[in-house]
């Protein structure tokens, strides 16, 4: 099997957590902040709107490379 192959299969298998990760990441941090500063739930909502798009752009960049 062609190493390529794999290296590409390995990259792309691993998007859907990178995914999650950023888009739980934005969320936590933004429930951290809601809960330091009393912004209920805007940050969290924001911060989860950021990480999306974060990973948006990180999926498609890397797409775009290969």
């Amino acid at each position: 099997m062609d190493p390529d192959i794999l290296r590409k299969f390995a990259k792309y298998s691993s998007m859907p957590f990178e995914f999650f990760v950023m888009i739980g990441g934005g969320a936590w941090l933004g429930s951290w902040l809601d809960k330091k500063f009393g912004t209920n739930p805007w940050l969290t909502f924001i911060l989860a709107i950021v990480g999306f798009g974060a990973a948006l752009y990180h999926i498609l960049s890397s797409i775009k490379k290969d």
